[in-house]
């Protein structure tokens, strides 16, 4: 085979392989870096960390007036996700958490990402921080 031939044989090869690598599936494993975060009273900031692989298409939300998420709500691999604890005035513990989706949410239920979702469709989270904040 001439020199020119095997040439046009490896760019083919590389150009396929290229092709073919973003849409092949791979596993996506997801988790904060720790699933129970007490809170005093006088509320704060905070950040977790959303641990993934990198290219995982992750998302988070959160459904109570006393907790926001102050950075961006989804991401691609390893990210941060900080947010806010409003001060509990009350008199008994709070609690509240943050919910993980493999995917983007956007508009409350997650997308499927071809190629990098196991749970393309699901509404369940994958992943969940709890915030416990102790009362006055």
């Amino acid at each position: 085979m001439s020199t020119k031939l095997e040439s046009i044989f490896l760019k083919l090869a590389a150009l396929a392989g290229g092709l073919l690598l973003p849409g092949m599936a791979h596993a996506c494993s997801y988790q904060f870096n720790y699933t129970y975060n007490p809170v005093a009273s006088a509320g704060g900031n905070a950040t977790v960390q959303v641990v993934t692989q990198p290219g995982c298409a992750w998302s988070v939300s959160e459904g109570f007036s006393w907790l926001t998420i102050t950075s961006a709500r989804f991401g691609h691999g390893p990210g941060l996700v900080s947010y806010y604890v409003a001060p509990n005035t009350a008199h008994v513990a709070r609690t509240g958490w943050i919910n993980g989706f493999a995917g983007v949410n956007l508009g409350g239920s997650p997308s499927c990402i071809p190629g990098r979702s196991s749970n393309c469709g699901s509404t369940n989270p994958q992943y969940r921080l709890t915030l416990v904040e102790y009362g006055r």
